[in-house]
């Protein structure tokens, strides 16, 4: 009971305060249900019944149609601002430094700061993009998120099959 009492706070957090103290109540609630009646019945009725089939599938198309397009989005920011600051870098070792060299000495108190403030804007999105789409760069998480788009890798089913082994 305990285990279902943290998955639902956990859930609930996204409202913190109450939310937590609802999820975390309803989870205890589910818990103890699930330990009376027994996970495997529970599991083995929602089998029969095709509610698990109609969950399973409920939830691979939210995730196909609203999850994994963001991942995909971000993904592709992200090797776009690589692509802009390999291009910035290129164009400031070949174009700018050497410009810079040259009237250094006069425009220093100006160009100086400009540069920084412009390579701190593209660290600050570069970092943005980084932290967004840091999960996309797991091959583990492509190699399930691939797993589940081709029905191999059954999330919901695979949970339902965890009620019936018990955990």
């Amino acid at each position: 009971m305990g285990k279902w009492a943290l998955i639902g706070a956990t859930i609930g957090s996204i409202v913190p305060g109450i939310g937590t103290l609802a999820g975390g109540l309803l989870g205890a609630a589910l818990g103890a249900i699930m330990g009376f009646i027994g996970g495997e019945k529970i599991a083995n009725f929602m089998e029969k019944s095709g509610i698990g089939r109609f969950f399973s599938s409920l939830g691979n198309m939210l995730y196909v149609t609203c999850i994994k397009p963001f991942i995909r989005i971000f993904k592709d920011a992200k090797n776009g601002m690589k692509i802009l600051i390999e291009a910035f870098e290129f164009v400031n070792k070949t174009f700018i430094q050497p410009v810079l060299g040259i009237i250094k000495t006069t425009l220093a108190p100006i160009l100086d700061p400009l540069e920084k403030k412009l390579k701190q804007f593209l660290d600050f999105f570069s970092n943005i993009f980084d932290w967004i789409s840091k999960v996309s760069d797991d091959s583990d998480m492509d190699k399930m998120v691939d797993d589940i788009l081709s029905n191999q890798g059954d999330v919901f089913g695979n949970i339902m099959k965890s009620f019936q082994q018990g955990f």
